[in-house]
């Protein structure tokens, strides 16, 4: 949209691409390509390269798509194209879901990771799912934590919940901008939309809730800058209803 510019993006600074910057990770190329089914979202053309006025004189700056800082920016403009067209939060959760399926499928069908036959073995899944994230730049560390009790609790009632850690995370600067605009239901993480779709695939029905962390000490409030977040699953075999 004409209104966004890169200098009004307050949680970083679009610049021309450096060899030192991360690689950018396919799931967020995958998510810029990925098809919504609304017509009017997936018309929008994102820009090659991007016009800059400076000393009296402009410039075109190519958009690289390797870059994270660039790819954060656009799905920034995606996001907020989105949020304007999808107002109500059930129009809000059917596309997120619908995201978590295509990049389940796109990049995470890639990976060959079988689908559980429901058990214990899905935690298998999960975490292969993580660690293909981790290696392809998504994330640079990650942790799933079930207890004892909890997956007991779950072999025997058919319910639990477990809990995800994402250090690092490559969409992070574009999900903390929306989310400080109140645009939380669609901020780009993407790891728990990706997870609740394996799930469901798994036969295991699941919400979840998302926390951005900053595992650095900070007295002064204003300087928390998160850069991990903590993904808290409740989950139950579908078969139990």
């Amino acid at each position: 949209e004409q209104a966004l510019r890169p200098k009004s993006f307050g949680f970083f600074v679009i610049s021309e691409p450096t060899s030192s910057k991360k690689s950018a990770p396919s799931p967020i190329q995958l998510f810029l390509n990925q098809k919504t089914g609304n017509s009017s979202i997936d018309s929008l053309n994102y820009p090659k390269e991007l016009s800059m006025n400076s000393n009296g004189g402009s410039q075109s700056v190519v958009l690289d798509v390797g870059d994270r800082d660039i790819l954060n920016w656009l799905i920034y403009c995606r996001m907020h194209v989105i949020c304007a067209r999808l107002l109500s939060p059930a129009e809000r959760r059917l596309f997120m879901k619908s995201v978590g399926f295509g990049l389940l499928d796109t990049f995470v069908g890639g990976l060959n990771i079988p689908v559980s036959n429901v058990g214990t073995d899905w935690r298998f899944g999960v975490e292969s799912i993580l660690e293909g994230l981790q290696t392809n730049g998504f994330c640079s560390s990650y942790k799933l934590e079930m207890s004892a009790f909890e997956s007991d609790l779950f072999t025997e009632e058919g319910q639990s919940r477990f809990t995800l850690y994402c250090e690092d995370v490559a969409t992070m600067s574009s999900s903390q901008t929306l989310a400080g605009e109140s645009y939380n239901d669609l901020a780009p993480i993407f790891v728990s939309d990706i997870i609740g779709a394996y799930l469901e695939r798994c036969g295991i029905r699941s919400d979840h809730e998302d926390f951005y962390i900053d595992n650095s000490f900070q007295r002064n409030p204003f300087a928390y800058d998160p850069t991990g977040i903590v993904i808290q699953f409740n989950i139950e075999l579908a078969q139990n209803n």
